[in-house]
């Protein structure tokens, strides 16, 4: 079953991104994919189906870190191109602003929130039971955790899972990440048992699955948000040891380069700190420092906490 609204016009190829995106975030498969399309002049006769190529391309490029400004430059061109194809506030639309505000969760939480207000506005009100409005109030509800609002954070995380739950979608990824951002919420709202029961909640989606590349991906959200959660809760051992399985599972792989792996560092140095061992946090700090700089992701809040960090450290 469907889980989603898809737009008659489009060609059935097109269609697939849609399919693969909400129901199954084959975030690479996507890219792939749409990188491809460019190569069938068919479908550019119809100037939506390359709109909503151009949005599913984009939106794999964020969940994966692809850090490209070609990305947000693609993404802040669409809304307009979509309102001149089919008129002011559709779906399309509220879309490209959700993928705006994930894009700057980590490197403008005020703009995030700004941007995934526009999106909620007009998502509520054409698919306000739709899965696509509980995914843009999850990732919003994540941008207003970073802007320092654990309780709006909270609230429409909350209000996600819920309509998650209405549209039987529990067993998504969607639900998964939600879940994570929400343990997120409340460890910023100080509750950290209801932080503990949400992590356990994310983690029953990969119960019984093959881990394969599209399935970790998924789970790089949710390793880090449980070492964050264990580190918030003094649990530095849990969280050293997560962590580096995380860290492990990325080499094995070959995605040393996605920012949660710099961020994971960054998180395990924290914890030996916490363990009054700052050799050792200090060594995963400059480990995180050298990735964020290798990678481009210096343009972001997790590196510029790290560099406070650090600098406070040398005193």
């Amino acid at each position: 079953m469907a889980i989603f609204t898809c737009h008659a016009q489009l060609d059935p190829r097109v269609e697939k991104l849609e399919q693969l995106y909400w129901e199954q975030g084959a975030f690479a498969e996507i890219h792939t994919l749409a990188e491809s399309y460019s190569d069938y002049i068919e479908l550019a006769e119809n100037p939506l189906n390359e709109c909503v190529i151009d949005l599913y391309k984009s939106m794999s490029e964020i969940h994966m870190s692809i850090n490209s400004d070609e990305t947000i430059s693609r993404l802040q061109s669409l809304p307009n191109t979509i309102s001149g194809l089919i008129g002011a506030s559709s779906r399309y639309e509220g879309l490209a602003l959700m993928a705006q505000a994930k894009y700057h969760t980590g490197r403008n939480p005020s703009l995030a929130v700004e941007l995934g207000n526009k999106a909620l506005e007009i998502l509520q009100t054409v698919c306000p039971d739709k899965v696509e409005l509980a995914l843009a109030k999850a990732i919003v509800g994540y941008a207003y955790l970073f802007n320092g609002d654990g309780v709006t954070s909270e609230q429409l995380l909350t209000s996600s899972i819920e309509l998650l739950k209405a549209c039987d979608a529990c067993d998504t990824w969607i639900n998964s990440m939600a879940y994570a951002h929400r343990s997120g919420a409340y460890i910023a709202i100080r509750k950290g048992d209801p932080a503990f029961d949400d992590i356990n909640k994310s983690l029953e989606f990969f119960k019984d699955k093959e881990v394969d590349r599209t399935l970790f991906q998924h789970m790089v959200l949710i390793y880090g948000m449980a070492v964050y959660v264990n580190t918030s809760c003094g649990l530095c051992d849990n969280a050293i040891t997560v962590g580096l399985s995380f860290i492990d599972a990325c080499n094995n792989l070959g995605m040393e380069n996605i920012v949660e792996y710099g961020n994971t560092l960054q998180n395990i140095g924290g914890a030996y700190l916490l363990k009054k061992d700052q050799k050792t946090g200090l060594d995963y700090y400059y480990q995180a420092k050298a990735h964020y700089e290798k990678y481009g992701y210096t343009d972001s809040e997790s590196y510029r906490m790290l560099i406070r960090n650090i600098n406070q450290l040398k005193k």
